[in-house]
């Protein structure tokens, strides 16, 4: 997994370990012009857009697209607290 840089925006997903204590990082993206990359090794900007299928452009490559989707289906369980989220395959258009 890459690194985060400084000044930088991220969407993270996260998963306590430790008994609560701790968090570790399953997967992280940096969102940039309005399009959501993977973490380089290094920290700098990334290249490679979120998507399904690679190097093909879909709606998990638009930042606010996968955003929204992410709000729409997520829930948390009222016993932990723990975020569920299942993004559904899109709809054809």
């Amino acid at each position: 997994m890459g690194r985060p840089r400084v000044g930088g925006r991220y969407l993270l997903f996260l998963k306590d370990i430790h008994k609560g204590k701790d968090l570790t990082i399953l997967s992280a993206y940096e969102l940039r012009d309005e399009k959501v990359f993977e973490l380089t090794e290094d920290g700098s900007p990334g290249k490679v857009l979120l998507s399904r299928t690679p190097n093909k452009p879909d709606s998990f490559s638009d930042e606010q697209e996968l955003l929204q989707t992410i709000r729409k289906h997520d829930s948390v369980d009222p016993k932990i607290g723990n975020l569920h989220l299942t993004i559904p395959t899109p709809t054809t258009r």
